[in-house]
């Protein structure tokens, strides 16, 4: 078996950047599309503004209040009028993170650690890895709502390749590649090769610039990043509030964060269960933020903690290609994910 020790931890192999939305103009090849930011008078409509604890009615003082307006601030992102398509761009580079930890303080758990990533790049695994990171860039789930278009074309620029790559309306078809047209299938296959090697291979400098055309209607509502904001936050603006990135001159776009784009790329995990009915973010206890459980509890035993304490198993299999197993992939996806795994003191 074996055992995590005090300090282990690996970088991350997959480094989006932000992703930032803009459109054309006649006069600008870049027009970022900025936030509107307004005040609003809602009407009280929580559960606990009408109901106490164990559904008690509130008394009549407080609801007589329930009929005045509760004041909010926000902020909202819609397309300009006569603007019919909208762009968003971002980059992603590659390194082979997963090959070796950062940091580790047991030098046989560091071996074997060496070991694991070099026997799932010789059986091919890595290939995988690109080929689900992959298909979700082209078919644009890093959009993520914003991916509902009627038309969505995804253009690519990556490293050994002096063409721009580009694909249209994937976001139709589905994640099965095999639905696809034979050229993006084809295209497939160029930019998941080159990701593969960078995943593994440090002379590789693979970078992929990425951009997506959706054609949208009528001062459309866009949907960029939303901030985290607490109750103890130091700014005095409260309510909804969107990610923004300062341009060249001084003006905001509305963007999604790094962490965001990069969330949408290794939402590959459908190891967690045979037939699984969706694919989650890559994590250490399989969260599924929208049922709010971990479908890779620890009781399960098939969290990361418990398939890396069983892994020297998988140096004595020989698997290669098709026969390397689920529990192999998850366990490396998320090495490729990165963060600290340690035991802790």
């Amino acid at each position: 078996m074996i055992s995590l020790c005090s300090n282990l931890s690996y970088e991350r192999s997959l480094s989006p950047g932000k992703a930032v939305f803009y459109y054309k103009t006649p006069l600008s090849n870049f027009e970022p599309l900025e936030v509107d930011s307004y005040h609003s008078q809602g009407v009280k409509a929580s559960y606990s503004e009408g109901y106490a604890s164990a559904g008690k009615v509130r008394d009549s003082l407080i609801l007589s209040k329930l009929g005045y307006g509760n004041l909010f601030h926000s902020e909202s992102c819609f397309v300009p009028p006569n603007i019919e398509d909208l762009y968003c761009r971002f980059s992603l580079r590659i390194q082979p993170g997963s090959m070796q930890p950062l940091v580790c303080s047991d030098r046989d758990l560091n071996a074997h650690m060496k070991m694991l990533a070099a026997n799932y790049r010789d059986a091919g695994g890595f290939d995988e890895l690109a080929r689900r990171y992959c298909i979700n860039l082209l078919d644009g789930s890093w959009l993520w709502k914003n991916q509902h278009a009627r038309e969505l074309e995804i253009s690519l620029k990556v490293t050994g390749c002096d063409e721009e790559l580009s694909v249209k309306n994937l976001h139709f078809w589905g994640k099965n590649p095999k639905r696809w047209d034979e050229h993006s299938q084809y295209l497939l296959g160029i930019i998941s090769d080159g990701m593969s090697r960078a995943l593994h291979d440090p002379r590789a400098f693979w970078f992929a610039d990425v951009t997506a055309r959706m054609k949208v209607e009528f001062c459309q509502e866009v949907y960029p990043s939303q901030v985290l904001v607490t109750k103890d936050s130091s700014d005095d603006v409260s309510g909804k509030r969107l990610v923004k990135t300062k341009t060249c001159d001084g003006r905001e776009a509305a963007s999604f964060s790094s962490t965001k784009v990069g969330a949408a790329i290794q939402m590959i995990d459908d190891w967690w269960e045979a037939d699984a009915e969706k694919a989650l973010r890559v994590s250490e206890y399989g969260a599924d933020r929208s049922s709010l459980i971990a479908r890779r509890g620890p009781k399960s035993g098939q969290d990361f903690y418990s398939i890396l304490s069983q892994s020297d198993h998988f140096l004595k299999d020989g698997s290669s290609g098709k026969d390397i197993s689920a529990e192999y992939h998850y366990l490396m996806a998320v090495l490729v994910k990165g963060g600290l795994f340690q035991k802790g003191k």
